[in-house]
């Protein structure tokens, strides 16, 4: 089973919950209990998820975040990608034969390519990952 560092799936969640309600501007205390989630935690991930421009947010009485994007237009491999840090990427081997550095790069071109097909809207229409919240 293909396992994603928890910034990820904490952003992914948090967006899918964003989806849900368009428009409506979520804290991130919100966002944190929806799913059970360190508050602080997602806090630092949507500071990158605004810097990107990926979620747009409004400070005060009402404040709170919002998509900035289309849900559609927001992929997993996208978020991998921002959210990804020098720990996260494997150190490549230096003794690794040829064949096994193609092998690892045909599954990874594979992953990647399957991981561009999976947006927030997929998400969201699926249900299953509210469900499981």
């Amino acid at each position: 089973m293909l396992r994603l560092p928890a910034r990820a799936t904490y952003a992914m969640l948090a967006l899918v919950r964003l989806a849900q309600a368009p428009g409506q501007r979520a804290t991130v205390a919100a966002l944190a209990s929806a799913h059970d989630l360190p508050a602080p935690f997602l806090l630092t991930i949507m500071g990158q998820l605004r810097a990107a421009g990926i979620v747009a947010s409004e400070r005060g009485r009402h404040g709170g975040y919002v998509l900035a994007r289309d849900p559609d237009s927001i992929t997993l491999i996208e978020i991998l990608d921002l959210l990804e840090t020098a720990a996260d990427r494997p150190v490549p081997g230096a003794d690794r034969r040829p064949a096994q550095r193609a092998l690892i790069s045909a599954v990874d071109a594979s992953v990647r390519t399957s991981l561009q097909q999976i947006t927030v809207a997929s998400l969201v229409a699926s249900g299953e990952v509210l469900e499981a919240g």
